[in-house]
């Protein structure tokens, strides 16, 4: 039986820069493979789902994790978006963000965020939260498919 493991990919939509760099950073800690394709908008987030250029050869994600406050399309559009497209209606989408407001933790729930976490401010708790976000998510995926 073949035991490699599949890398996985994620797919991270923020337009931060430097919440953007620590991420990428966290997961590169982790000891799983993962994939990060970081965007910074709905907009080339979409392209990459539907692989339209530049992403005409985009793998698909096993987890998309994604800010709320985007420049044009929201993190709310795009969860709307892909609940109600059958190719991406079950992919895991984890709301990552610095929002503490119940009213937004709620709306994405209802638009079917798989899970919502704040961005804390403090790097140690950001990195932590990233790995537990990254282990809980892509794990159980890879637990899944074995």
């Amino acid at each position: 039986m073949d035991q490699t493991v599949r890398t996985q990919v994620l797919l991270y939509v923020e337009d931060d820069p430097t919440t953007s760099y620590l991420f990428k950073m966290a997961v590169e800690e982790l000891d799983c493979r993962i994939d990060l394709v970081v965007v910074s908008d709905g907009d080339a987030a979409d392209a990459f789902l539907h692989r339209r250029p530049p992403f005409e050869d985009a793998p698909a994600p096993d987890l998309m994790v994604l800010d709320l406050n985007l420049p044009g399309r929201s993190g709310f559009e795009i969860l709307h978006d892909i609940r109600h497209d059958q190719e991406f209606a079950t992919l895991p989408a984890v709301v990552f963000t610095s929002s503490t407001r119940r009213a937004d933790q709620e709306r994405a729930e209802q638009l079917g965020a798989t899970g919502f976490f704040h961005k804390p401010r403090d790097v140690d708790a950001f990195w932590q939260t990233v790995k537990q976000i990254c282990e809980m998510f892509l794990r159980a995926s890879r637990a899944s498919t074995a």
